[in-house]
This record gives structure tokens, sequence and C-alpha cells, in this order.
């Protein structure tokens, strides 16, 4: 829960380059929306970071409207392609369980959506492909998902529609703690994925990261 700290206002957030506060994107969020974030790569999924961690904190803001007191963690999940992908518990996705790894293939991913019921879904942007999915996982995935978005690692996939910045003092250090968790497994994937990273940020003191919201047609050519 350290990311409960986190509040509206530490968010920019610019919608089809018109500037919109945090409760106004976020006005039907509820506590009981699941989101899951798939990522196919060691880190790519930190691409995403701003993204879930608004959703994070609209999840917060709810619970703070109820009581001044309470332990609670949304439910969202990661659905990773191997054991190898990084742990994005310091995004707030935790215990451990939310974590469902080694989805190599687009059934495995899409069964994992569903039996989640997942209904907000993030993926990577990658080269689309088609696949011969199973029609009634596919069916209830269809009636559960009510939003889907795109990023990519460097926050720029093509045709952004969502751009949301935040303070690198505030979310830089628990990025960091992602990366960490697959540099301690020695891959030097990871360190290149790093340093491509810090070179991205340069020497701003905001992370900006820009999304594109599909229709679900379009996130099956993507999972």
């Amino acid at each position: 829960m350290h990311s409960e700290k986190l509040r509206g206002d530490d968010f920019e957030i610019k919608k089809s380059g018109v500037r919109v506060n945090h409760n106004e994107l976020f006005s039907d969020f509820d506590v009981r929306d699941r989101v899951a974030l798939l990522t196919n790569d060691l880190c790519e999924g930190i691409g995403a970071a701003n993204l879930v961690l608004a959703y994070v904190t609209a999840f917060y803001d709810r619970y703070r409207a109820q009581a001044n007191k309470f332990n609670a963690y949304p439910e969202f999940f990661t659905i990773l392609s191997s054991a190898d992908c990084a742990n994005y518990s310091m995004l707030d996705i935790w215990p451990e369980y939310k974590h469902i790894k080694n989805l190599d293939n687009s059934n495995s991913r899409l069964k994992a959506i569903c039996d989640k019921a997942v209904n907000i879904l993030i993926v990577p942007e990658r080269p689309p492909h088609t696949i011969d999915y199973d029609s009634h996982v596919l069916d209830r995935v269809r009636n559960n998902i009510e939003r889907c978005y795109v990023y990519s690692f460097d926050g720029k996939p093509r045709g952004a529609t969502l751009s949301i910045g935040c303070s690198r003092a505030i979310i830089g250090g628990w990025i960091e703690d992602v990366f960490d968790t697959s540099m301690d497994k020695g891959s030097q994937a990871a360190k290149e994925k790093r340093t491509e990273w810090n070179h991205i940020l340069g020497n701003d003191s905001n992370i900006y990261q820009s999304y594109r919201e599909i229709e679900f047609d379009e996130v099956l050519e993507l999972v």
C-alpha cells in the first residue's frame, strides 16, 4: 500500500490534447474493477507504470472517501509471458498470486484474462497477429472487457490519445525497484533495458507516458 500516498493532483493528464483532472478521467472507476497489465518482455510493462498507478490512486480514492483507515489492495494483475519478466509489486500489484507467469501464447493469456474476470486491459504495442481463439473464452472476455489501452516501453505508442505525467521524485524509485527484480536474476537484457530507460528520461524531473485507447477487436491482435 506504499502508493496510497499518491493523490489525483500528483498526475498531469491530457486526453486528446486537453488537460483533464484525475477525478474526471476515472469518474466511472469502481473498487471492484479488475485491471490487467500484459507484458511479453522482461521490463516493458514499465511503459504502463503511470497508467497503472493512476488506476491504483483511483482505487484508494474510493476507499478514502469511505473511511480514514483501511487495508486493501486493488484486484490488479500482471499477465507475464515468462518467469523471467519483472515483478510489478512496487506498482501495488500484490500479493504474489496476482502475477500470472509463463503464459507464452495468446490463448493462454486470453484464458488468464478470462479467469481473472478482467474488465480493464493494458497491452503492449507490437505487430498485430491473427489468432484462432477458443470461442467460449473469447465470448466471456468480450462480455467483461470495458476498456483497453496500448502502451510502449518508451511511453510513445503510435496514435496516442492519453498522456499521464507524474513526478520522478515520487514514483521513480518504485520503477527502479521493478527493474531490480529482473536484474537480480542476472539478466543482461534487463540491464540494457534499464540503460535505455534512463536515456529516455534524461534529466527530466517528471515521467511522462502516453497510451492509446483501443476497441476490443484490436486488442485481440495484440494479446
